[in-house]
């Protein structure tokens, strides 16, 4: 079988038995989604970068107690939000910066500009999605996680629940208690506006 084939499971029994060089294929495989989930909890390109990597070496560190029956995504993205949590804590007095989520909405309008969307209709849409990009990362740290978990990442309840390791209730009253926040944050303007 060939390494494109290998499945995640058949990856890391190789990895256990000594081999590095199979590893280099989960990395493949899964670095856009573990730098694109630390990209959106850091909001610094460098920084998540620096989270991605750390999460592929602490998850190569970790390979023997990773559970061969268990999902390998959600073990990654548990791996890769505590990494965030920890760069977060050690920049605690830093402002979070906004240029990278601001380049990534400008990629995103490009890819959609071919939309036979009035122009003057894009420009509002992007507006207004720079402003609850805002409004997330103004969130405190687990509503913000929860929140890019389940609207970014697709990531079931459930899912969510396992990565951050917490209860079900606890996912399903973050959500709820960032929605209202932001609801809260992003109605403003148009009350001011009236």
């Amino acid at each position: 079988m060939s390494d494109r084939q290998a499945s995640d499971s058949e990856v890391i029994q190789r990895c256990r038995r000594g081999e590095i060089e199979p590893f280099r294929l989960l990395v493949e495989r899964y670095q856009d989604r573990i730098y694109n989930l630390s990209l959106r909890l850091l909001g610094n390109r460098e920084d998540a970068l620096d989270a991605a990597q750390e999460t592929f070496v602490r998850a190569f560190g970790a390979l023997s107690r990773f559970e061969p029956d268990k999902p390998l995504t959600p073990w990654l993205y548990r791996i890769a939000t505590n990494t965030c949590y920890g760069v977060l804590r050690q920049r605690k007095h830093r402002t979070l910066s906004l240029d990278v989520l601001e380049e990534g909405e400008a990629e995103a309008a490009q890819l959609h500009a071919g939309s036979p969307d009035d122009p003057q209709q894009r420009v509002l849409r992007a507006e207004r999605d720079e402003e609850i990009q805002r409004a997330v990362l103004a969130l405190p740290a687990p509503y913000r996680t929860v929140v890019l978990l389940r609207y970014m990442e697709e990531m079931s309840y459930e899912a969510i629940a396992t990565v951050l390791e917490i209860p079900l209730g606890t996912v399903k009253t973050y959500l709820h208690r960032a929605h209202r926040r932001l609801r809260a944050t992003l109605s403003e303007p148009e009350r001011d506006a009236s």
